[in-house]
């Protein structure tokens, strides 16, 4: 788990990477939540859920699969290549010089993204889906889905410009290759071929 927020409805965030993780600590922290970290950052959902306060409601964010490959890529790729040191490190055996060629050879190992996120959501697990593409509004529904009283008006002001997703510059044959390659993961969480614009 990356973080847990703690108090009588307790909520336990398990934070896939380059999902808007620190936004939503911020916003969480803006409305008064007691946030803490527990665990290691980026833990699998096996290993975080062990830390989760008793009784939490757990939730995580994702990603359209084609902005998160590109996240990935270009933080990655700026860090010189040394890795995560989490369960995403199996993406360093398909580096490349740019990032359609990533893409693409990710793309050639169906299921590659599709095992990575079930690592940190698994199908079988009650677990809360926020979506980046709209994490201010997802994070308001599920506090009060929880019952918890805040501001709702903080988490809206809370600025998430950072965490737009921008759409990632791929040929349309990379698109097609990355959709047919992760279908589970497109249909699971709602997405289109193509990231919204």
């Amino acid at each position: 788990m990356t973080f847990a927020i703690t108090g009588n409805k307790p909520l336990a965030f398990i934070h896939v990477p380059r999902t808007a993780g620190r936004w939503t600590v911020e916003a969480c922290q803006r409305i008064g939540l007691d946030v803490r970290r527990c665990g290691s950052q980026h833990e699998p959902y096996t290993d975080a859920i062990q830390h989760a306060p008793s009784g939490s409601m757990v939730f995580s964010i994702v990603r359209h699969p084609a902005t998160w490959l590109r996240s990935w890529y270009v933080s990655t790729a700026a860090g010189g290549w040394l890795g995560w040191h989490n369960h995403t490190n199996v993406l360093m055996d398909y580096r490349a010089d740019t990032f359609d060629e990533f893409a693409a050879r990710c793309a050639e190992a169906p299921g590659l993204l599709t095992d990575i996120w079930s690592g940190y959501i698994p199908e079988t697990r009650p677990v809360y889906i926020l979506r980046q593409e709209s994490i201010a509004h997802d994070l308001v529904e599920m506090l009060r889905a929880r019952g918890i009283d805040f501001d709702w008006r903080t988490v809206i002001q809370t600025d998430a410009a950072q965490y737009k997703s921008d759409t990632p510059d791929i040929t349309d044959a990379t698109y097609t290759a990355i959709y047919e390659a992760e279908r589970p993961l497109y249909l699971r969480f709602g997405y289109s071929m193509r990231p919204a614009k």
